[in-house]
């Protein structure tokens, strides 16, 4: 039967509905002539308990509201937003009572009709489903297929963007292959020995190496290249490409099939896909020569931010890219500074804690950082030096937007400016003796990563904690019992607990009631369980196995930490586009019915863990 003119506005609303939109042409049309439609006037009841219910209700306009059997409100239900279907899959027994909160224009699909969709598409049974983990995993599910669809990076192969390679034998005279550059047309060429990659010459290493000091030309091309050489499987995704760029400051990246050289892909290609791209914002940064030129880069990061989201990228990626930037301006500042001062006396490690030494930074933060010095450290000899060290990068991040540590966790605070022997002291008094004040210190300074100088200072340190943590099960009830300080923003009867902040009113703090509390947990799991790493997803991977939470549980947190950071993203990228500056506050008014249901599934799962770990880690009896 072919759908009339009034059948089509129906369709179309049907079409953009979640999850609806995952039906076929043929189906949508099928179910639209299914679909009947009513009218609830203001305060009318739509459903009473004890009563028999067979439809799918979804609100076209207006809202509903659910009640519990003793009168409260239990959740609102505005446009877009589906109800009744538990009664309907359950027997059709009604329990709550459903009331018109305005008049209100429904959509009603029979149990019958609706049923052999849930069995045809995977996905749409799974929108359904009572069990919050699951629809959190479809969430990020329909966010990948997004990617795919509307994400430039993502929906590209390596294969789309790639060129030829051109390599070449290490003893090739540089004349000689440069000559080959130019006919082939190329940015770069592959050092190679039979099977063996060797390095890669660039035309910024033939700028620099050769052109700049008047090398020989009749030299070896394998004495100008850089090495060793990074490659990437073919298989791997656009973003991962960019990843590793960015990371390691490296423009071109040689592709791998197999053992075989395939093709190359440089940054430039990235940049006729994406248009805004962080590999060149981290290369400028490490050619920077002046501060103004650093503040320069850095003022790019918000833009950068919002052309990320809007790739569809993953909460973890982005990141990831946001945090290798700031590194990148720790780093470049670090080596402003000496060669200002002049080389260090003693060598020294630069650590970052919070957000970035994890990793997850997305928008500008405050500064968390820190010095680790050998134990040749004298302080009449060096103090003056690794001071005006410390203030030069504390002072030149402050200028670029990581603004000083309300805290005080700098490097230019006395207190994280000490040896190797004086930090292990300090980590072994947090564990012996774990008082507020050292837990406060633990929260920070346990996520601690060495990101310039001499990383490896820091190793004994991280060996002792990984020793002596996991066995030190009093220090582990406290660690656990100060992260759940911070709950999720959910009253009893699953509704969200607003709170105001300056001039933020009746919002929610995602970062505070959503991000930290898993970002807490993942730290004492971590540490329980001897973690090597900082990020809270990887903590949460390698902490598969261990008696505390099951791999299940695990997955279920992993996928609740990418649904809120996914949601904070999407607003901070829509404060971006207004000119406003992003913060951590959403109105769940802002919010569309998609977005309060997965955020309260996300809630949910957080609240239960922390409970479980709360018994695990015996906090009561503290």
């Amino acid at each position: 039967m072919a759908l009339e003119i009034e059948d089509l506005e129906m369709r179309d609303f049907l079409s953009v509905c979640p999850p609806l939109r995952r039906l076929n042409d043929k189906d949508l049309d099928a179910l639209t002539l299914a679909t009947e439609v009513s009218y609830a006037r203001r305060e009318s009841k739509v459903l009473e308990p004890d009563t028999v219910n067979h439809f799918y209700y979804l609100v076209r306009s207006g809202a509903v509201e659910i009640f519990t059997p003793d009168g409260k409100i239990h959740s609102h239900v505005c446009e877009g937003e589906w109800f009744g279907y538990r009664s309907s899959t359950t027997g059709g027994k009604v329990m709550m009572e459903i009331k018109a909160l305005e008049d209100t224009l429904l959509y009603q699909i029979p149990s019958d009709v609706m049923i052999p969709y849930l069995e045809k598409y995977p996905r749409v049974s799974s929108f359904f489903n009572e069990k919050k983990a699951i629809r959190l995993r479809n969430a990020i599910s329909e966010k990948k297929d997004d990617a795919n669809r509307f994400g430039k990076l993502s929906s590209l192969s390596i294969a789309e963007l790639m060129n030829p390679a051109v390599a070449v034998p290490p003893h090739m005279a540089i004349q000689d292959a440069v000559k080959i550059m130019s006919k082939k047309n190329s940015s770069s060429v592959i050092i190679q020995q039979k099977d063996e990659l060797l390095g890669v010459v660039t035309d910024h290493d033939l700028r620099d190496r050769v052109v700049a000091v008047a090398k020989n030309l009749q030299t070896p091309i394998s004495d100008i290249m850089s090495s060793p050489l990074m490659t990437i499987p073919k298989d791997s995704r656009i973003c991962d490409v960019q990843l590793i760029m960015v990371q390691n400051n490296i423009q071109e990246l040689p592709v791998m099939e197999g053992n075989d050289l395939v093709g190359v892909i440089t940054a430039r290609d990235l940049i006729k896909a994406q248009g805004q791209n962080p590999v060149f914002l981290v290369a400028d940064i490490y050619r920077a020569t002046k501060l103004s030129k650093l503040h320069a880069i850095a003022a790019n990061v918000p833009e950068l931010l919002h052309a990320l989201v809007n790739q569809h990228l993953s909460s973890e990626e982005i990141g990831k890219i946001v945090s290798s930037i700031g590194e990148a301006i720790n780093v470049r500042l670090l080596q402003m500074a000496e060669m200002e001062l002049g080389k260090p006396p003693v060598p020294y490690a630069w650590g970052v804690a919070g957000s970035m030494a994890r990793c997850e930074q997305i928008a500008h933060s405050d500064q968390d950082n820190a010095l680790v010095l050998s134990d040749d450290f004298v302080e009449e000899e060096h103090g003056d030096y690794f001071r005006a060290l410390a203030k030069y990068v504390s002072d030149g991040l402050h200028a670029c937007g990581y603004i000083y540590c309300p805290g005080n966790v700098m490097a230019t605070n006395p207190e994280w400016f000490m040896t190797v022997s004086q930090w292990l002291q300090s980590f072994r008094t947090w564990i012996e003796q774990p008082e507020p004040k050292a837990l406060m210190y633990s929260s920070i300074f346990f996520d601690m990563r060495m990101i310039y100088g001499e990383k490896a200072l820091f190793d004994p340190v991280l060996a002792y904690v990984r020793e002596f943590a996991p066995k030190n099960s009093i220090f582990l009830s406290y660690m656990m019992a100060n992260s759940l300080q911070h709950r999720p923003p959910l009253g009893f009867f699953r509704n969200f607990v607003l709170e105001d902040h300056g001039d933020h009113h009746d919002v929610l703090n995602l970062k505070k009631r959503g991000v930290i509390p898993i970002v807490d947990m993942a730290r004492v799991c971590g540490l329980a369980s001897g973690a090597t790493v900082v990020s809270t997803k990887e903590r949460l991977k390698q902490c598969a196995g261990s008696d505390c939470i099951s791999d299940e549980g695990l997955q279920d947190l992993r996928d609740a930490y990418e649904v809120i950071n996914s949601i904070r993203l999407q607003y901070q990228a829509r404060s971006i586009e207004n000119d406003e500056e992003p913060n951590n506050y959403v109105s769940p008014k802002d919010m569309s019915g998609l977005e309060r249901r997965h955020l309260k599934d996300a809630f949910h799962i957080v609240n239960t863990f922390q409970d479980s770990m709360a018994r695990h880690y015996h906090v009561e009896s503290l």
